[in-house]
Parts: structure tokens; C-alpha cells; sequence
């Protein structure tokens, strides 16, 4: 049964937040179970899923560094071994590896004393080459503008509250590898979700099979207008967080990201 959820964000568009009852822990893609709060009360127990994918390349800055005396050179369908290894031997170059990845490209090493610039220009006017370049790795700084950033030294610490430089899950590099993926669904047992918060409500995961306030059970899952899940706490399907914890849970992992609001 889907618990309550609302459209929240994290860092970009897809990971969305679906609350769901434990029973329904397997329609998720992603489960994430959140520790009880230490209250010595009992808590609401309600699941929180889905985020949107954070989409961080408005924000992203690049540095490129050039590899010195390497190329990158892709040759084309067909091209011998024999006429790849002639063409590398005339410009006093040799073959570093090869890019398994990509037919047909190569990364080249200039041979010493050979101008980098002109054994470029005779790659690229070579008929069995699609494209040769200038080898250079570029470094991303995805780094968001959400005004609480600085506070979560856990996703990047570089000392600013007193703590351990770079003792962190080094968010930042593990958004130039990927921001996630839209078609993802957390799950988050833990107190309910503030689906109407600012930094939540554009990933909130909402039941497409239920029509909002009808009175009905749409989807004929047992349970009325569960809009974005339900509580099986209150035994309803308003899954709103009474206690914060589930927010908070909800917030580190896909809260909508440089939106100058919040975390990211």
C-alpha cells in the first residue's frame, strides 16, 4: 500500500519520495531505512520514497588540464592495424592504449621532440581518421548555491564548523560521476515526510494510479485518496511528518538541489 508522498526535489529532477507501507517495500526501486528516533515514545511508523535526480549541470564548473604530448585519435570503421600502426610510425608517435569503450580510438604519445600542435594537424588531415584532439582530463566542481550547503560538512567538509577537512561521503565528486536517475524511488521507513516542504515538494512522489480527493480507491489498493502513501502509524494516508526526523532523512537524500533554498 502507498503511503502518502508529494512532489519533493533533490538534486535535479527524478528521485522522487513515495511513502509506502512496509508490505510494499518491494515496489520500490530503492529502500532506505531510517533509525527510530530515540524518543521513548512510540513514533509513526510511515515510508517515504522517491526523489527527483539531481541535474547539476547548470551548475557545474570545469577545469581542463591537457596531458602533455598525448592525443586522442579515433580512426575509422575498417582501418587496418597494419595502416594504423604506419600512419603513428611516419609521425614519430606510438600507441598508449587503445579505448575499449569506443571503436576505433586511441590514445597517442607524441614522440620527444616532435611538436604536439603538428603531428595533431597530419592526424587530423589523415582520410582514415574520424577525429584526433588534444588528450586533456577535465575535472568538474559541482558545487550547489542552496544557502544551507556549507552546514552539511558530512557531504563536504573542508573544515568550515570546526570538524576534520575532507572527513565527508565526498558529495561533490560523487556529483561529477552521476546525480542519480529519475526513474529511481526511495523508500524511507521512518516518522512521515513534510510533502509540502519548499526543498521536498518538486520530488514527492505521487500515486499515479489515484485521482486526488474523490473519495475513492482508485487503484483499489485498500486504502482512500493515498495521494503520495500512507500512515501506519494513524492508520490513514496522510503521511505529514509530525515529529521531523522522517524530513530530515527525507531532505539528505533528495532534497532539490542549487535552488538557493535549503540543502541540497
Amino acid at each position: 500500500m502507498l503511503i502518502k508522498n508529494s512532489n519533493k526535489s533533490t538534486w535535479t529532477k527524478g528521485l522522487r519520495f513515495v511513502f509506502i507501507t512496509m508490505l510494499l517495500a518491494g515496489f520500490v526501486s530503492a529502500a532506505v531505512a531510517a533509525n527510530n528516533d530515540t524518543k521513548s515514545k512510540t513514533t509513526k511508523s510511515k515510508v517515504n520514497t522517491s526523489f527527483k535526480k539531481p541535474n547539476l549541470k547548470s551548475l557545474s564548473q570545469h577545469t581542463s588540464v591537457v596531458q602533455k604530448h598525448q592525443l586522442l585519435v579515433q580512426f575509422k570503421q575498417g582501418v587496418s592495424v597494419t595502416s594504423k600502426s604506419s600512419l603513428h610510425q611516419s609521425l614519430g608517435s606510438k600507441v598508449k592504449k587503445s579505448v575499449k569503450s569506443v571503436a576505433g580510438l586511441q590514445v597517442i604519445e607524441v614522440g620527444p621532440g616532435k611538436s604536439v600542435d603538428k603531428v595533431l594537424k597530419q592526424y587530423q588531415k589523415d582520410p582514415s581518421v574520424i577525429y584526433a584532439e588534444l588528450d586533456s582530463k577535465i575535472k568538474l566542481k559541482v558545487i550547489p548555491n542552496d544557502t544551507s550547503f556549507s552546514d552539511l560538512w558530512g557531504l563536504n567538509n573542508t573544515g568550515q564548523t570546526g570538524g576534520v577537512n575532507d572527513a565527508d561521503i565526498n558529495a561533490p565528486q560523487a556529483w561529477d560521476v552521476t546525480q542519480g536517475d529519475s526513474n529511481v524511488v526511495v523508500a524511507v521507513v521512518d516518522t512521515g515526510i513534510d510533502y509540502e516542504h519548499l526543498d521536498l515538494v518538486d520530488n514527492m512522489w505521487t500515486n499515479p494510479g489515484e485521482i486526488p480527493n474523490n473519495g475513492i480507491d482508485d487503484d483499489l489498493n485498500g486504502y482512500i485518496d493515498d495521494i503520495h502513501g500512507i500512515d501506519t502509524g494513524d492508520g490513514d494516508t496522510d503521511p505529514m511528518d509530525t515529529e521531523g526526523h522522517g524530513t530530515h532523512v527525507a531532505g539528505t537524500i533528495g532534497a532539490r538541489g542549487n535552488n538557493s533554498l535549503g540543502v541540497a
